[in-house]
Order: structure tokens, then C-alpha cells, then sequence
């Protein structure tokens, strides 16, 4: 264990929650852990993509709360925290006003979370929405001022020549 873990379990238990908490280590096999947690919090200051770890938790029915990095804006949805990161204040609010939820009120939570992933992250959804990008990558698209240029016998620069997506 490295010095920094030790120094956060030495101060869980100086302020009494040390029975609270299991400290597992790396595990191979987290979606069978993912139905006993109340709740996913992904703290990471910077270096995020799409969060993995927090579609996860969302498929699995888990409210979250999660550091504002990288593309976790875009999957977590209204109902659930996020927060600035390296602010563990902001941090500490989420986890109380979850903590202070009625059971029914978390529960719908991680259901809304679910349906959101079922209907947004599936494997059926992505595939049908890269054939709706290639489709309409492979329609003719007409030029911006291609037209007149030719009128005109100019050629076109090749920036005219780049369409926008």
C-alpha cells in the first residue's frame, strides 16, 4: 500500500468511519461489485475521455457524481452531481445531499440513469448513428461558390473545396 492510502485510512479511522468502508485493491471483475454500491464517484482531476467507469455505474441503475473532466458532461444526466475537480467541498456537498435522500429518490435516480444508457449507449444505437454519419458523409454536397467560380473559370482554393461538418 503506498504511503498516500495508508495516510487516508489513518484518517478514517481518526474520524470513526473505518467500519463503514472495504478496501478491495484492483479488481478484474467490477460490474459483479457494481449491484451492492449505493453509489459510483469518479474524482479524476483531469485526463478523461468518456468515462467508462461512469456509463458503468449509470448502466447498472447507480446514481453518480462525478469530477466536471472530460466528456462527462455529455453522459451524465440531471439528477446526478457533478462538481469541479480538486474541490472536495463541492465534492462533499454531492455526497451529502445523496446521502440525504429518501431510498425511492436514489432508486429513481439509477433507474433514469439506466433507461438514459439503454437508449443512448447500446451497441445498436452507436452502429445506427455511424450509418447516419456515413450516409450523410457519402451525399453530394454542393460547394460553397464552386458554381460561379466555374462560371467564371477561376478555380477554386482548396479551402473552398473543404466542406464543413
Amino acid at each position: 500500500m503506498s504511503e498516500g492510502k495508508q495516510e487516508f485510512k489513518d484518517a478514517l479511522t481518526g474520524i470513526g468511519v473505518q467500519d463503514r468502508l472495504i478496501f478491495l485493491g484492483e479488481q478484474a471483475n467490477v460490474e459483479s461489485l457494481l449491484p451492492a454500491l449505493d453509489a459510483v464517484t469518479l474524482t479524476s482531476a483531469y485526463g478523461e475521455g468518456m468515462p467508462n467507469s461512469i456509463g458503468e455505474a449509470m448502466a447498472a441503475g447507480l446514481p453518480v457524481i462525478a469530477t466536471d473532466v472530460g466528456d462527462v458532461r455529455r453522459l451524465i444526466i440531471d439528477g446526478n452531481w457533478i462538481v469541479t475537480p480538486k474541490a472536495p467541498e463541492e465534492l462533499a456537498s454531492a455526497w451529502i445531499a445523496l446521502a440525504g435522500l429518501e431510498p425511492d429518490a436514489r432508486a429513481a435516480i439509477g433507474a433514469r440513469n439506466r433507461n438514459w444508457i439503454e437508449e443512448n449507449y447500446t451497441i445498436e444505437h452507436m452502429r445506427e448513428q455511424y450509418e447516419g454519419l456515413y450516409a450523410w458523409v457519402m451525399q453530394p454536397q454542393p460547394v460553397a461558390g464552386l458554381e460561379s467560380a466555374l462560371a467564371q473559370n477561376v478555380k477554386p482554393s482548396a479551402g473552398a473545396l473543404v466542406r464543413e461538418l
